[in-house]
C-alpha cells in the first residue's frame, strides 16, 4: 500500500520543554517504512507536512497536518504543537 507516495525524508519531532538550550536539537531520519509503522501503530502521532500550500494541494498524505516552512510564522507555529504528541514531518 502506498501510503507516504511523497514523503523524501522524515524527521521525528520530540517536544521541547520550552527551556533554553545552549546546544541545537537534531532529530532523527527514519525510513518511510518505520514512519508508516509508527502512523499505523500510534494514535497520537502526528504527520506534520511543512511543504507550501501549493504543494500540499497538488497531494498529501491523508490526515497530515500542513505547517508552510517558508512562511514567516512558522516557528511560531512549531511552538504551538501539543509537546504530549509525537511528530513526523515531511
Amino acid at each position: 500500500m502506498r501510503l507516504f507516495p511523497l514523503i523524501v525524508g522524515l524527521l521525528v519531532l520530540a517536544a521541547c520543554e520550552g527551556k533554553q538550550m545552549s546546544e541545537p536539537i537534531s532529530y532523527p531520519d527514519i525510513s518511510v517504512a518505520d514512519a508508516a509503522d509508527l502512523v499505523a501503530r500510534d494514535a497520537s502521532v502526528v504527520v506534520l507536512d511543512i511543504r507550501t500550500p501549493e504543494e500540499f494541494a497538488a497531494g498529501h498524505i491523508p490526515g497530515a497536518v500542513l505547517m508552510d516552512c517558508k512562511s514567516e510564522g512558522f516557528a511560531d507555529q512549531l511552538r504551538t504543537l501539543d509537546p504530549s504528541k509525537t511528530y513526523v514531518m515531511h
